[in-house]
């Protein structure tokens, strides 16, 4: 019984995710979301009470997906830009394949709560590129007249914006990441260098 509700729920937040990404928070239908699960609407409220409810479910869980797992930094190896250059690539990666979070940023989707989950993600993101730069500053790799929190904050800008790109253009992994990362990480890099 356990295994079927969670399958029954795996389903639901599959089809919200598609449909989320589709149509955003006003566009979406729970009928769509049902039909699309192949369950009926009454579940879908049994398990998340309100579409309000599920999409904030979909935004934090596209939130954790997007996050960077404290064991990736502790095994990141090379010179401070290869490094940054992974965590960026890394980002970049998960940015793009979660759409809603660069959605639900920029048209506050939802709720003020959602936004403000999404916004948190952002920000633990250009803090741990801060902290990534800050590294980089401490071993004299990089120039320490220059601020990692802004920088971090900047760079994340460009992964919200990939996201956006790759959202408009309707592509969810499509797209030169790599190339996004690099191209991201050489400004960081020039703006460093000293």
């Amino acid at each position: 019984m356990a295994d079927e509700r969670e399958d029954s729920r795996l389903r639901i937040e599959a089809a919200a995710r598609e449909e989320f990404r589709q149509h955003g928070f006003d566009g979406a239908r729970i009928d769509r979301i049902a039909r699309l699960s192949g369950l009926n609407k009454q579940l879908i409220y049994y398990y998340f009470g309100s579409k309000r409810e599920l999409y904030a479910h979909t935004i934090r869980q596209a939130a954790n997906r997007v996050r960077i797992d404290p064991t990736l930094r502790r095994t990141l190896a090379g010179t401070p830009a290869d490094r940054l250059r992974v965590l960026l690539t890394t980002m970049v990666d998960r940015v793009a394949r979660a759409p809603e979070i660069a959605r639900a940023l920029l048209r506050r989707e939802g709720d003020s709560e959602t936004a403000t989950d999404a916004g948190r993600l952002m920000s633990d993101l250009a803090e741990e590129l801060g902290q990534e730069i800050s590294r980089g500053q401490g071993l004299g790799y990089y120039r320490d007249d220059a601020d990692p929190g802004l920088l971090g904050r900047q760079a994340v800008a460009l992964l919200v914006g990939w996201g956006v790109l790759q959202g408009a253009r309707g592509d969810q992994t499509d797209g030169d990441v790599t190339g996004w990362a690099d191209a991201t990480a050489g400004l960081l890099g020039r703006a460093l260098a000293w």
